[in-house]
């Protein structure tokens, strides 16, 4: 159990370093080494899959991987990790804006701020069978400037 609680444990701080990396003229790669440096520091052994950080029109895309892309004011944007410690996977992704937030967007963000089946950190029994939800659900961070 310590170790699914720990791989939520990093996950959450991962995230967390990246919202901190977050702001206007700050690049999606440098929230996600951001994030990725946390995660390994903490005794991440690796990610299942590759970090997500990516803002404005980008955040559309499903599996665009960070780029030198610039934060700018009014982005909406997503970050997603799934990590893994000791065979478990700690996964968390989370919907941010920088600043005000256009009302006819607010909308699309309360869906992710608001859905019943939304994802937290959640911690998976890695090659084993079984799964294990650890910690809150998912939220929408908003971003100081």
């Amino acid at each position: 159990m310590a170790a699914i609680r720990q791989a939520a444990t990093i996950a959450d701080a991962a995230t967390a370093a990246a919202m901190a990396a977050i702001r206007v003229g700050a690049t999606e790669l440098e929230a996600a080494a951001a994030l990725e440096s946390v995660a390994r520091m903490m005794g991440c052994e690796g990610n299942i899959l590759q970090t997500q950080v990516k803002g404005g029109t980008r955040s559309a895309y499903p599996d665009a991987l960070a780029s030198p892309r610039r934060f700018q004011y009014g982005d909406i944007g997503y970050t997603d990790l799934a990590i893994f410690y000791k065979g478990y996977l700690g996964d968390l992704s989370r919907a941010f804006y920088i600043g005000e937030i256009a009302d006819d967007l607010r909308s699309l963000l309360s869906v992710v701020e608001y859905h019943p089946a939304k994802a937290g950190p959640v911690s998976v029994p890695w090659p084993r069978e079984g799964a294990g939800r650890v910690g809150e659900a998912a939220v929408v961070t908003t971003v100081p400037l």
